[in-house]
This record gives structure tokens, sequence and C-alpha cells, in this order.
């Protein structure tokens, strides 16, 4: 299944960060919960500092109550998921920075 959208990936949260401050322009962001340099959830309120209308969405493998109670903040979709559920996740995450 194509979702349509292009990946521009990224090894860390630095490198992220440095991704996001060029061209070109990111419309929404996956970030994995646990992440090289720095967490997922402490990229996405580095992002919501800069870019706080950026829609970022959180990928975990820990247990529900093993995800850091900030990312609450941000959706997080838990793996394992099938390409649907991703593709789910993103428009509403769209959705939400459109309304």
């Amino acid at each position: 299944m194509a979702l349509g959208h292009d990946a521009i990936p990224a090894a860390s949260g630095r490198e992220a960060l440095r991704v996001l401050a060029g061209p070109p322009p990111i419309d929404l962001v996956l970030a994995d919960v646990g992440m090289p340099e720095m967490s997922g959830p402490e990229l996405a309120g580095s992002i919501g500092e800069t870019r706080p209308g950026l829609p970022v969405i959180l990928i975990s493998g820990y247990g529900e109550q093993e995800v850091n109670l900030s990312s609450r903040r941000w959706p997080v979709l838990q793996k394992p998921f099938d390409e649907w559920k991703l593709a789910e996740e993103i428009a509403a995450a769209l959705d939400r920075d459109r309304a």
C-alpha cells in the first residue's frame, strides 16, 4: 500500500532537528519513543518550541504504562501496527493540524 507521502529519514533526534531546519518543508514527524541522543518526547518538545503547529506522532514498542507521560501531548502509535493503522494516524494528525 503506497501512502502517498515522501519520507526523509533521520538517524537521531538531533539529525531530525537539522532536517526540520532546512528545505524541503516538513508536514508531519514520526518519531520513535526510544531514539539515540534524545527521546521521541524530547524531540517532540523541541519541535513544539520551534514549530508549534507541526504534527508529531510518536511510535512505541513499550507498553502503554511505560511510555513517558509527557508523550500524552502527542498521539502514540503502538507497535506492531500495519500500513492501514499508520495511514489512519497520519490522516488524523494532518486533519488536526488543518483544524
